[in-house]
């Protein structure tokens, strides 16, 4: 690349978009491998090329923000879902074993006992 100054140019881009949004800027190592990569490949290209070949900095790191978005959702639905149906899960069961002690103590309290007197039937 001339100088490197459309290499560099793109990974500043890049760089300040990553600060505005508070993101950590680990996520571009790859792309800057990518981009040493290309450069040795086509030691002359301009940032126009650059950009048609990794893309505008902005859409790459919409691109990234959304995959780590999906990533997010993904991991943290089931767990919320899981943590959610567990804590239902113990209510109902509590509430149930309740109601079972305290109708057993009710049937128990007004259980009656029936006596037979058995006699002989004389006839």
């Amino acid at each position: 690349m001339k100088n490197d100054s459309a290499k560099a140019r793109y990974i500043k881009e890049l760089t300040v978009l990553t600060k505005k949004k508070e993101i950590d800027s680990e996520w571009l190592l790859p792309i800057k491998s990518g981009l040493d990569e290309f450069e040795e490949i086509n030691p002359d290209c301009t940032y126009d090329e650059i950009i048609e070949q990794f893309g505008d900095p902005e859409k790459v790191l919409a691109d990234h923000l959304d995959a780590i978005s999906y990533t997010e959702r993904s991991d943290k639905k089931p767990r919320v879902s899981v943590i959610l149906l567990a804590l239902i899960l113990a209510v109902v069961l509590g509430v149930s074993g309740i109601v079972v002690y305290n109708l057993i103590k009710i049937n128990v309290a007004t259980q009656e006992y029936v006596v037979f007197d058995v006699t002989e039937n004389p006839s």
